[in-house]
């Protein structure tokens, strides 16, 4: 499937904008005299422990191909290099992640690098793909890395929460994700976690490896249903989980 990269532009591949560092997994790509630059040793050990975390809990082959960082000083020169000013996102053609990093923004770990890893899973849904994600990342939101249920909670209170149905549409994610990030993604995450408590890590792999963006809502509802059982019931049940924390 091609990823849907709207503004996205290369002039981050000319390679003399950066200084290159290499690990067993990566390539990363960093500005001389920058934050990333003095904080180097931190974010390959980082992304390192990231890289086995990921291929071990999941059960993924080794890709041997490196993940190459494109690391940024601020949000401007990502947008003019790669044309997206967001923190951080993976491109899946060229098998690269690009971040902003400064001394306040930080956005290193599992979360970019699952969707890359997981490619030889397909490309689920919104939802899903993000949930993995976050599962992966520990379920943690916002710069105090606080318990993603507790950012579900006040969603909830706060009404910003719809039925789990409409999560099964790609484009409902895609048109709505971005205004409600702090209540989507901590819903995801903490819904994946739950799916993967309760059902075992097989059954959600079989899961998101069926799904699809190409599906309607109710057919993607289906395949959810034919694995786990009825979505209602579920969602009922995780929930529960959810406001008992």
């Amino acid at each position: 499937m091609t990823q849907d990269l709207k503004n996205y532009t290369d002039g981050y591949k000319d390679p003399n904008l950066w200084k290159v560092f290499e690990t067993e997994h990566y390539v990363f790509h960093y500005v001389k005299n920058s934050v990333a630059e003095r904080e180097l040793g931190y974010i390959s050990e980082t992304q390192e422990k990231a890289h086995a975390k990921i291929t071990k809990t999941l059960g993924l082959e080794d890709m041997m191909k490196k993940i190459k960082y494109y690391i940024y000083q601020s949000e401007t020169d990502k947008k003019r290099l790669m044309g997206d000013d967001g923190f951080a996102q993976a491109i899946w053609y060229d098998h690269s992640i690009h971040i902003v990093y400064t001394e306040d923004i930080k956005p290193i770990g599992e979360h970019e690098d699952v969707h890359l890893l997981t490619l030889p899973w397909g490309v689920a849904i919104g939802f899903f793909q993000e949930g993995l994600a976050e599962h992966m990342s520990g379920c943690v939101w916002g710069k105090d890395r606080k318990p993603s249920e507790s950012f579900v909670r006040n969603g909830l209170d706060l009404k910003k929460i719809p039925d789990l149905k409409h999560f099964f549409s790609h484009a409902f994610w895609m048109e709505n994700a971005e205004q409600n990030i702090g209540y989507y993604y901590p819903l995801a995450g903490t819904f994946t976690q739950f799916l993967i408590g309760k059902f075992g890590l097989e059954k959600y792999r079989k899961f998101y490896m069926k799904i699809s963006r190409e599906n309607s809502r109710e057919e993607n509802i289906k395949i959810f249903e034919e694995i786990f059982g009825d979505l209602n019931e579920t969602a009922e049940n995780y929930f529960k989980t959810i406001l008992a924390v």
